[in-house]
C-alpha cells in the first residue's frame, strides 16, 4: 500500500500536468490517486508531449525512460527516507557505540546507493543516445 502523502502527491502532480498541457484529464487524476503511483510512468507515456519534450512513436520505449525517471526518483525518496529515519531514530538505553556504528552504517550505505544510482544514471543515459540515434531516428 502506497502511503497517502505519495498517492496525493502523485495526483497533484498528474493534476496539474494535464492542466498544463491543456487537457485536463480527471481519469489519470483518479487512478493515481486510487491505485497509487506505481503507474506514472504509464500516464507519462501516453500523455502528449509538452512544450521542447521529445517523444518516440514507440509507445514501450517512452514507458521505458518514463519508468526509469520515475523508479530512480522513488529510489531516492526511500533512501533518504530510510537514511533520515537512522539518523534521527533515539532508543532509551542503547549504547552509544550502537548508535555512531548505526549512523556510519546508514552513511555508507547512502553513498553506496548514491554511486550505484549514479552508474545507472550514466549507463541509461548512453544506452537511450544510442537507441534514439540509431533506431529509433531522432
Amino acid at each position: 500500500m502506497w502511503p497517502r502523502w505519495l498517492r496525493m502527491g502523485s495526483g497533484l502532480w498528474v493534476a496539474l500536468d494535464s492542466a498544463k498541457n491543456r487537457n485536463f484529464n480527471f481519469f489519470w487524476v483518479l487512478t493515481i490517486l486510487f491505485l497509487g503511483p506505481l503507474l506514472l510512468p504509464l500516464y507519462i507515456a501516453f500523455r502528449p508531449p509538452l512544450k521542447g519534450e521529445r517523444k518516440s512513436r514507440c509507445f514501450l520505449w517512452n514507458l521505458l525512460t518514463a519508468s526509469e525517471k520515475v523508479f530512480s526518483g522513488f529510489f531516492v525518496m526511500a533512501a533518504i527516507s530510510a537514511s533520515m529515519k537512522n539518523f534521527l531514530l533515539k532508543n532509551k538505553g542503547e549504547h552509544p557505540n550502537v548508535t555512531s556504528k548505526r549512523k556510519a552504517a546508514t552513511l555508507f550505505g547512502l553513498l553506496t546507493i548514491s554511486f550505484f544510482l549514479l552508474v545507472e544514471k550514466i549507463f541509461f543515459f548512453s544506452v537511450r543516445k544510442h537507441v534514439e540515434k540509431n533506431i529509433l531516428k531522432f
